[in-house]
């Protein structure tokens, strides 16, 4: 999950860091405004396409055969300190 703190650049920077890993097939970024997961996917050609899950959608992360269902995500995580 993104943080305020952190969420420019691990959307950025290190976004742009992990694409150049040849292994790396899937970057999940779960944003900590709204209930929504960004995944980026390499395609064949090695480039990179994202797709966005709001809740009530499914995220899938087909280099492992899973999928993250926004909502129970969400519902899921716990606020530090709570």
């Amino acid at each position: 999950m993104l943080s305020r703190s952190t969420e420019e650049y691990d959307s950025g920077d290190k976004l742009e860091h992990y694409k150049s890993l040849a292994s790396l097939r899937e970057y999940v970024l779960g944003s900590h405004r709204e209930r929504s997961v960004e995944v980026w996917t390499r395609d064949a050609d090695g480039g990179f396409t994202s797709a966005t899950a709001c809740e009530g959608d499914v995220a899938h992360l087909s280099s492992i055969g899973a999928r993250l269902d926004v909502r129970e995500l969400y519902e899921a995580a716990v606020e530090p300190g709570a």
